[in-house]
């Protein structure tokens, strides 16, 4: 009798559907941009990469992609539409993104990157996961001083992205303490980014990690140049501008993000690092511009630079 209601259990057991934990349970997953910037698709790319060798068909996963115009009231149209689309997970890049996409849904899951570590009110979102990185500020300004003179720097930043605010935040403590001035930029239109830079006098400019600043990256190196002052950056794919580029490594914060999108969506396990941190940076160094705009030559840049334009 055993040996029958046995057979007759497993015999019945084949037919019950188990649930595979995989990617195909997720339908969609909504992607916005703070810009359409090469330092954001690069880190995409990346996570797409590393999705892929954790054993995740990418190709199953319907993306719905948001590039909006830097600004909040198009930041804020984007997240909404990923809400209504229904979408499973979104990934948003950048501070501009990332705080419309909270704006918009507290249930839905919300992976974010290139966002500056020092704004820690993130972290405590229920629904957010993602990966920060952090720049040494002291090392753009002691490269920068090997190559000129420095006595005014400028930061541009925008109050709509709070994390720009917090590295123009940072700069202007540690040259306080350098004795070097600085002017802070702050930025809300991509429109008032022109008239803004050609009214100030300065020796070198930074740009923080701005969306709305670096989507005028072209205009920004035409005004600096006029002056002959260099520019200081911190995105990847800015670097043709640039003076001197120290960026976060994409590939990290990709690999870090696609590790809690593959928890999130197959279920294998709890997130057990919601909020992970990169500190690995690379270093750009453009010999170009040096020479263009008489620059002394800081040697140490030449030999340690992780790539140099000439």
């Amino acid at each position: 009798m055993k040996k029958i209601t046995f057979l007759i259990l497993a015999a019945f057991l084949l037919f019950i559907p188990i649930e595979k934990s995989d990617a195909s349970s997720v339908k969609t997953i909504g992607l916005i941009y703070s810009a359409d910037l090469s330092f954001y698709r690069i880190i995409h790319g990346a996570v797409i990469k590393y999705l892929n060798k954790y054993g995740v068909d990418t190709r199953k996963i319907k993306f719905i992609r948001q590039r909006p115009f830097p600004d909040v009231v198009s930041w804020n149209n984007a997240a909404r539409k990923l809400v209504v689309y229904d979408s499973d997970i979104i990934i948003a890049y950048g501070s501009g993104a990332a705080e419309a996409a909270f704006s918009a849904t507290s249930s839905i899951p919300v992976i974010y990157g290139a966002i500056d570590h020092g704004l820690s009110k993130i972290k405590k979102i229920k629904n957010g996961y993602g990966s920060s990185y952090t720049v040494p500020i002291a090392s753009f300004i002691r490269y920068l001083r090997e190559a000129k003179d420095v006595n005014n720097l400028a930061v541009v930043y925008s109050p709509f992205e709070p994390d720009t605010v917090v590295q123009y935040r940072q700069f202007r403590q540690i040259c306080k303490e350098l004795s070097i001035n600085v002017t802070g930029i702050p930025v809300k239109s991509v429109s008032d980014i022109e008239s803004m830079l050609k009214l100030e006098q300065f020796d070198a400019l930074f740009l923080t990690g701005s969306a709305i600043v670096n989507y005028r990256i072209k205009t920004i190196y035409e005004i600096c140049r006029g002056k002959k002052v260099p520019v200081l950056s911190i995105f990847d794919g800015t670097e043709e501008y640039s003076l001197l580029t120290i960026t976060p490594d994409a590939d990290r914060i990709g690999r870090a993000m696609a590790h809690i999108i593959y928890k999130l969506i197959t279920g294998r396990g709890p997130v057990k690092k919601r909020h992970v941190l990169v500190t690995k940076t690379k270093i750009y160094f453009n010999l170009r511009l040096t020479t263009e705009l008489g620059l002394r030559i800081p040697m140490r840049l030449v030999t340690s630079a992780d790539k140099v334009i000439k």
